[in-house]
């Protein structure tokens, strides 16, 4: 890209951990590379899923990548130079720090530092709208009147301390993660799998982990239903056989 955004100067509270110049073969003369964790200001707390973009000195972009659960990410340019770094998270300011001097092969470690930054209020305001009407539609809200099963809503994970979509169900009688970080049920002290739908679909029962299925992220309500009783017909009341069920809705597919 040749374009020359607007880049803010502001301080990012940035720690350099280390730094290192790697010049022992051919290869690592090929890459300079600036690797790192992205955190939030006060709390420390690792930022998942956020964006960390490599500009030259000049304004121009290099890469870019998203970073992991543990808030980590690595960008290389294919040419030594003046770098800066551009962070950008949900819910956080975005924010640019450097210049990071890099030469043949160099490597540099740091901790990139950002703040929380309040989401606008009418865009907030829009998004829970359609939220509240696509959870009436889908018969949530319904289900949850009529007092079966156990429901987790917006507002429950809006204010749960949950990191994974497993964190939801820690405490809640009758559930049990395994140590496959798989979610299974109590049924007359047996565990069991319940079937696991999301925004109306059955989900393969083939998967281990609750976060090869649905990211919490992407979750908008849940809920639980004990076997038999509890079921709602569509998705498998009345059957006397199998566990219970798990169902999700997410924020972008409540179609169903």
């Amino acid at each position: 890209m040749s374009s020359s955004p607007h880049l803010r100067f502001s301080t990012a509270f940035l720690i350099i951990a280390a730094v290192a110049m790697c010049g022992l073969s051919p290869t690592s003369l090929r890459a300079q590379t600036i690797r790192g964790t992205l955190v939030e200001r006060d709390s420390n707390r690792p930022i998942y899923l956020g964006s960390v973009t490599l500009y030259t000195e000049a304004g121009d972009s290099v890469t870019s990548t998203i970073t992991n659960r543990m808030g980590r990410f690595e960008v290389t340019s294919p040419d030594p130079g003046s770098f800066l770094l551009l962070a950008a998270a949900l819910g956080h300011r975005e924010t640019t720090v450097g210049v990071f001097e890099l030469g043949e092969g160099g490597e540099i470690s740091v901790e990139f530092r950002i703040p929380i930054e309040a989401l606008p209020l009418e865009g907030f305001l829009v998004e829970a709208d359609r939220m509240a009407e696509r959870l009436e539609r889908n018969g949530f809200n319904r289900r949850m009147q009529m007092g079966l099963g156990r429901f987790i809503t917006p507002a429950d994970i809006e204010q749960s301390p949950a990191l994974r979509s497993n964190d939801l169900f820690v405490g809640m009688l009758g559930m049990v993660l395994t140590g496959l970080d798989r979610l299974m049920m109590l049924r007359g002290g047996i565990l069991c799998a319940p079937k696991i739908w999301v925004d109306g679909f059955l989900q393969p029962g083939d998967r281990q982990s609750l976060e090869d299925i649905v990211w919490l992220e992407s979750i908008a309500a849940v809920e639980v239903y004990r076997p038999r009783v509890e079921q709602p017909l569509h998705y498998g009341g009345g059957n006397n056989t199998g566990c219970g069920v798990v169902l999700f809705w997410t924020k972008t597919g409540m179609g169903r």
